[in-house]
């Protein structure tokens, strides 16, 4: 895995979060991985992959939010 480590963890956990019911919070964690992809490892493909899964997870598509 490349560096991005704080971008997967926030991804991650929001997605943990979600499947135990606790959306706003996943929702939150969410936008902070995403915030955090776009400053610090925007390029980062593997970190892309696990952002989109964790979109279509949380919003029922496989495209990024913005």
């Amino acid at each position: 895995m490349q560096d991005g480590g704080k971008g997967f963890d926030l991804f991650f956990v929001a997605m943990a979060r979600w499947q135990l019911g606790e959306k706003d919070r996943a929702s939150q964690l969410y936008d902070q991985g995403a915030a955090w992809t776009r400053k610090n490892q925007p390029s980062n493909r593997e970190l892309q992959a696990v952002q989109l899964e964790a979109n279509a997870l949380l919003h029922g598509s496989a495209q990024t939010r913005r």
